[in-house]
């Protein structure tokens, strides 16, 4: 099988896994119904993947790749525009859109890696990649006024709230709104580090300058 053929093979497994987990969840979907959607032989599944959880990593950690990449782009484009409350806002609420999505297969995730040590490795490797990413997306506009170790822990709590706004909107939808929830606090943040003295901020510039950046997650 060529090379390129076996990453199409791979990538039409992969997507139609990803449809059978988010309708019957792990343990309801069986290799021979993600077989059955593709019209693939169990023989060409286990070529390319060695078991139901290998290919459910798989969709974890594309999906992963796909969502820091996006993100990465939606987020620093906002930062750095004019009105960066509401291009911030805005873009929270194209994530949320998507993010609901994938809340129920992610909360799966989330109970697998509690017994899956393969699982619970991905679930931590999309979790620090939010981290650094997020931190890396603020730095610009919000890193002048924080050491290091700060900015990390921002970008560590707004990916906690991101997550948390997307389960809010799987229980409670009517109550979730995500761009009246994240506006106001971007403003009340915005008056926050603009009431920073400079002096405050030059020394949490020396300190975050004298501290290594943590490097990207791979």
């Amino acid at each position: 099988m060529s090379r390129k053929r076996g990453e199409r093979k791979r990538e039409e497994l992969r997507r139609a896994a990803y449809q059978c987990f988010r309708e019957k969840g792990y343990h309801g979907t069986t290799v021979e119904a993600i077989c059955s959607a593709t019209s693939t032989s169990k023989g060409s599944f286990y070529w390319h993947y060695d078991s139901k959880q290998a290919i459910f990593i798989d969709v974890l950690e594309t999906w992963t790749r796909t969502v820091m990449d996006e993100l990465y782009e939606q987020f620093e484009e906002a930062v750095g525009s004019d009105d960066y409350v509401a291009s911030i806002t805005a873009a929270l609420a194209r994530e949320s859109r998507r993010g609901r999505h994938m809340v129920p297969l992610w909360s799966e995730f989330v109970s697998l890696s509690h017994r899956e040590p393969e699982i619970r490795e991905a679930v931590a490797k999309f979790h620090h990649r939010a981290r650094i990413a997020i931190a890396s997306i603020l730095r610009p506009t919000v890193g002048p006024a924080m050491s290091e170790e700060e900015l990390q822990a921002m970008g560590a709590t707004a990916f906690g709230a991101y997550l948390g706004l997307m389960m809010q909107h799987v229980v409670e939808p009517e109550q979730a709104n995500t761009p009246e929830t994240v506006g106001p606090f971007l403003t009340m943040l915005g008056r926050i580090i603009k009431a920073v003295p400079d002096a405050a901020i030059a020394a949490a510039r020396r300190r975050r300058d004298a501290a290594p950046t943590p490097e990207s997650g791979n």
